[in-house]
C-alpha cells in the first residue's frame, strides 16, 4: 500500500553568501531540489531535475567535477536534495552543486502523511465512472478540439483561467498532461499517460525551433477503430495537432536534425505507461507524484502562460517553478 504524502513550499531560496565557499558565485540564483537523472556524454555531464523536463548543464572547475557528480548519484539513488546554483541569464547552466544541510531536512519535512485525503481519493475512484474507450476518431477530434480552446495562444486569451501554454514547449509537460486529463474525464473518459526517458529532441508542428528534454509525458486515449479493434493514440498538441500511433510520437521526441555537438544524440532510454492520476513519475520510478486538486497544474499553468518558444526558462522562474509544488502534491 503506497503512501500518500503532501509537499508545501511556501519560500523561495536564495544563495546566502555566508554559507557559500566561494564568492565568485555570490551572483547566482540557486535552489533546493531533488536530482532525478544525471546524463555523462562527449565529455559534459548534464542533470535533471524533480519536475523540470529540461536537462541542466554542469559548468565547473574540474577539480569540483568529480565529486559533485558522485554527490549527484548518491542523491539521485536515495532520493535526497541538494542546493544547486545557477547563473540568473542562463538558467540552464548549473555552476555549484552543495550538500543541502540542514535546509534539505527542512525540505524534505514538506512531505507530510494525511491517510484522510488517501481515504477520499480511493473512495473518489471506485465510485467514478468513466468510459476507457472512445466511440470513433471522431471523438478524439472533438478532444483535440477541446484542448485548443484552452491554448493560451491559440485563442489569445491568456487570461482565461489556466489556460494551457502548448506553445510554451520548454517545459511544464507535466502539468500540460494533467490538465488534458481534466478535461478528458470531464468529457466522461479515462485514458493513460506515457512517460518517456532520454535525451529528447525535436520539434512541433507550431515551431520552428528545437526541445530539448530529459523526459516527457502525454495522455494517451483508446478508441474503436471498428467493431473488432481498438486503437491507443497519444495526445500532445505541444507537439503534433492530430493525434500519434505510439511509434510515431517516440520518433517526434528524437529527431537527429535537432542535435548538435554539444547536445549530442537523441535517444529512449525508458517507456512507461501510467495510470492517468501520476501527475510525475521520476525514471526509476522511485519518485511517483500526484496532483489530484490540480494546484500544481494550474500554478504552473499560470507561470508559464505568457511564455512561447523552446528557449530556456527566463531568469527566475525555475525556482518559481520548483515552488509550484505547494497545492496538495501526493507521493506515492
Amino acid at each position: 500500500m503506497g503512501l500518500f504524502m503532501f509537499i508545501s513550499c511556501d519560500k523561495v531560496d536564495y544563495v546566502d553568501e555566508k554559507e557559500i565557499e566561494n564568492k565568485e558565485i555570490s551572483n547566482l540564483n540557486s535552489l533546493i531540489t531533488i536530482p532525478v537523472d544525471v546524463l555523462e556524454m562527449n565529455g559534459k555531464t548534464k542533470v535533471a531535475f524533480l519536475f523540470s523536463a529540461q536537462w541542466f548543464d554542469l559548468n565547473l572547475p574540474q577539480h569540483e567535477s568529480v565529486e559533485s557528480i558522485k554527490m549527484l548519484k548518491k542523491a539521485i539513488s536515495e532520493g535526497t536534495p541538494l542546493r544547486f546554483s545557477y547563473h540568473n541569464n542562463k538558467t540552464t547552466e548549473i555552476s555549484k552543486i552543495l550538500s543541502a544541510g540542514d535546509e534539505g531536512k527542512e525540505y524534505l519535512k514538506r512531505f507530510k502523511n494525511n491517510e484522510t485525503d488517501k481515504k477520499r481519493i480511493e473512495t473518489t475512484e471506485a465510485t467514478r465512472t468513466l468510459t476507457s474507450v472512445l466511440p470513433n476518431s471522431s471523438a478524439v477530434f472533438n478532444l483535440l478540439d477541446e484542448f485548443f480552446s484552452y491554448d493560451c495562444a491559440r485563442t489569445g486569451d491568456r487570461r482565461k483561467p489556466y489556460c494551457i501554454p502548448f506553445n510554451f514547449i520548454t517545459d511544464g509537460c507535466a502539468a500540460r498532461a494533467n490538465k488534458m486529463t481534466q478535461i478528458i474525464n470531464g468529457k466522461g473518459y479515462s485514458c493513460k499517460k506515457i512517460f518517456v526517458y532520454g535525451n529528447l529532441m525535436g520539434k512541433s508542428d507550431n515551431s520552428a525551433c528545437c526541445y530539448f528534454w530529459g523526459y516527457h509525458v502525454a495522455v494517451l486515449v483508446r478508441y474503436k477503430k471498428d467493431s473488432r479493434t481498438s486503437v491507443d493514440v497519444v495526445l500532445d498538441p505541444s507537439i503534433s495537432n492530430f493525434p500519434l500511433p505510439i511509434d510515431y510520437f517516440k520518433s517526434l521526441l528524437t529527431v537527429k536534425a535537432c542535435a548538435t555537438k554539444s547536445t549530442g544524440q537523441p535517444y529512449i532510454y525508458g517507456t512507461f505507461i501510467a495510470d492517468s492520476r501520476v501527475y510525475y513519475r521520476s525514471q526509476l520510478g522511485t519518485i511517483i507524484l500526484y496532483d489530484n486538486s490540480y494546484g500544481a497544474t494550474n500554478c504552473i499553468l499560470n507561470l508559464f502562460k505568457n511564455l512561447e518558444g523552446c528557449g530556456p526558462l527566463p531568469p527566475g522562474y525555475l525556482v518559481l517553478f520548483n515552488n509550484c509544488d505547494n497545492s496538495n502534491l501526493t507521493k506515492n
